[in-house]
């Protein structure tokens, strides 16, 4: 515990990476409201279509 404390303090963050960055998600806003589905917004973007509904729809999996 002492440990990731540590970590912590210098600015570490521990954990899987986001797979979809603040600009992706901008992208796959714009997307959505050209009307495109969420499977085509993932293709498009290189992530899964599942990831696409977590981040366009704020839930977690």
């Amino acid at each position: 515990m002492a440990g990731l404390t540590v970590a912590r303090a210098q600015g570490k963050i521990g954990g899987r990476p986001r797979a979809m960055d603040p600009k992706m998600v901008k992208q796959a806003e714009a997307l959505k409201a050209e009307g495109k589905s969420y499977a085509a917004i993932g293709k498009a973007l290189g992530v899964g279509q599942a990831t696409v509904y977590r981040a366009l729809t704020g839930t977690s999996g």
